[in-house]
């Protein structure tokens, strides 16, 4: 008697490819895992390498701890500035000790 058993895929494929006569076999192999879940891929800031977003990479979005204090050190020397435009140091102390904006 023929036992009913769940099948994969790829088994049902194998099963069933000697009932085609003049066909031929292809075995494919897939990912154990797709790639979007994985987690997405990010290059790091300092030095490009692409990781990925995910708990092998506690450093993230560094690729190592070099990477990170490397990028700290630069902004901590204000190396990175963030543009604006120049104050008028003078026009801000009036205004703040404008007693008739407090009003």
């Amino acid at each position: 008697m023929f036992s009913w058993q769940r099948r994969s895929p790829a088994d049902t494929l194998l099963w069933l490819a000697p009932l085609f006569t003049g066909t031929q076999r292809f075995i494919v192999s897939a990912p154990e895992t797709p790639p979007s879940s994985q987690g997405p891929q990010l290059d790091c800031p300092h030095c490009g390498k692409t990781i990925t977003w995910s708990e092998d990479y506690p450093e993230r979005p560094f690729c190592s701890l070099r990477c990170r204090e490397i990028d700290f050190g630069a902004w901590a020397t204000e190396s990175y500035r963030i543009p604006a435009e120049p104050v008028d140091e003078w026009a801000l102390d009036e205004a703040l000790n404008d007693d008739s904006s407090l009003q």
